[in-house]
């Protein structure tokens, strides 16, 4: 027996007792903590929507039931892709056949969900920063958009391309075209927000199913999603409605969110204090790792509310 086939067996036999493991543990911290997340539901309608999303399924993993409720109540929603997705795991594809399919998939999943075609910078994937070049377009595709609501990932996570998302948002702030008040929200990919940040959730319960047959499109991610769709369930404690999966979110003012980056991610290195969650086995680790800095920026991020 090879080593990888004993690995893959190893895996296949602990699954379940590792699903049985998280589940238990983060229901039981996500009940005790219930008070500490004080959060309400979105309820947006008839508003022009845009989401930036790090990489090709960034949008579905964060915000698949978000985006089909608000198509749902009649919201104009786009989303602007970081990166090429180039440098994705592959064991078929180069770089540039990869770059081409990750943009394929994108937008067929905007058309699955019946929403505005995507828009791509088409950074090389794993390379994002601030710079010019994409300032100057993700300015332009703002502005033109002319957007009520920006979801972007919230930078406290553990992706370089996730956190510089936010980076290339904010560079573009003081230039935004201002006809009207544009609400900023944060939302989580591969770790979690924490119960300190949160404050806004959208009931997944009727969208779920949809979010995992949007997520099939990307047939060119080997990754497994169990583990995010796991949390999606999880969340559920921190609500007082009867729902089986949630989405969580962050409202921020945009300048104290300005200025908690830079002071907390001012090299965009913050990310190397977190661990993917991508993975069930690693789970707990992931979900808890990097907690003090979370709950000490969720601190900066409300004092004007705390005062």
């Amino acid at each position: 027996m090879t080593k990888d086939v004993l690995k893959k067996l190893i895996k296949d036999i602990t699954k379940l007792p590792i699903m049985f493991i998280n589940t238990v543990a983060l229901s039981v911290y996500l009940k005790a903590s219930k008070s500490d997340a004080q959060i309400q539901e979105l309820d947006i309608k008839g508003s022009k929507v845009l989401i930036l999303s790090p990489h090709e399924d960034d949008e579905t993993l964060g915000c698949g039931c978000l985006i089909q409720k608000l198509a749902e109540n009649g919201c104009m929603v786009k989303c602007i892709f970081m990166t090429d997705g180039r440098n994705s795991l592959s064991f078929e594809y180069d770089c540039d056949a990869m770059a081409k399919l990750r943009e394929e998939e994108a937008s067929l999943v905007s058309d699955f969900f019946s929403i505005e075609p995507p828009a791509f910078l088409r950074c090389p994937d794993g390379e994002l920063a601030v710079d010019e070049y994409y300032t100057s377009k993700l300015l332009d595709i703002i502005n033109d958009f002319n957007p009520d609501y920006i979801f972007f990932p919230y930078f406290l996570d553990a992706l370089s391309d996730h956190s510089a998302t936010s980076g290339l948002l904010l560079s573009t702030v003081d230039k935004l075209k201002r006809d009207k008040k544009i609400k900023f929200y944060a939302y989580e990919i591969n770790n979690p927000i924490s119960i300190y940040g949160v404050n806004s959730y959208i009931d997944g319960t009727k969208y779920m199913e949809k979010k995992k047959k949007a997520l099939d499109i990307y047939k060119s991610q080997i990754m497994a999603f169990d583990s995010i769709i796991l949390i999606n369930r999880l969340n559920r404690h921190l609500t007082n409605n009867s729902c089986t999966y949630v989405e969580l979110f962050m409202e921020v003012d945009i300048e104290i969110y300005k200025a908690a980056y830079h002071k907390y991610n001012f090299d965009n290195s913050i990310y190397k204090k977190f661990r993917p969650m991508y993975s069930i086995y690693y789970m707990l680790p992931a979900y808890f790792k990097g907690m003090p800095i979370k709950l000490e920026v969720a601190r900066f991020l409300n004092m004007p509310r705390l005062k």
